[in-house]
């Protein structure tokens, strides 16, 4: 039989064939990693500048909440000093309406500042979830490509074994027009 057309193709792909198949996938497999590492990162920027501005609208909150306690404690003062003087109150009493509004604005600027210091902690805690998160799935993805590179290189080593297998039944085989006399596998 003729197995000189086998021999020359196990011996093409144990040259540069499999190693061309190999380069490939390699190739193929670090393009997918890129990208998706890519996307990865950009999803990451995207939520890190939602958190930001999320902590720019709580300043721009916090802000406005304590001008307009401001603006209510003088009003809540006018009023109170305004009753006050209308009923003839004394000194001691227009300092406690004075007091009173004092202790308002105390209490509304505490919700307001604990507000606000809640929120920028939910923001920082959110940051660092996100951080931890896309670092373990970026490890996740660098993972995943050296188990798939590690894939090819046992698949192209398992692939030449078995060419070079073949090869050698061919050249052992005395019925064969390839047949090398004291041929062995290799």
């Amino acid at each position: 039989s003729s197995d000189k057309p086998q021999v020359s193709a196990l011996e093409e792909l144990l040259k540069s064939g499999f190693a061309q198949a190999r380069d490939i996938k390699l190739g193929n497999v670090t393009r997918l990693y890129q990208q998706q590492d890519a996307e990865l990162l950009q999803g990451y920027s995207d939520r890190v500048g939602a958190l930001v501005k999320t902590g720019k609208d709580n300043d721009k909150a916090e802000a406005g909440s304590s001008f307009s306690n401001l603006t209510n404690r003088a009003r809540e003062a006018t009023d109170l000093l305004a009753q006050a003087a209308s009923q003839g109150a004394g000194e001691t009493d227009t300092l406690r309406s004075m007091q009173m509004a004092v202790r308002n604005w105390s209490a509304n600027q505490s919700d307001v500042n604990r507000s606000y210091f809640d929120t920028a902690r939910s923001v920082g805690n959110s940051i660092t979830d996100l951080n931890a998160d896309t670092r373990s799935a970026r490890m996740n993805l660098a993972t995943g490509m050296l188990g798939d590179q590690e894939q090819i290189y046992a698949n192209y080593y398992n692939q030449r074994a078995d060419a070079y297998t073949q090869l050698g039944n061919i050249r052992a085989n005395p019925y064969s027009d390839s047949y090398k006399k004291g041929a062995k596998d290799y």
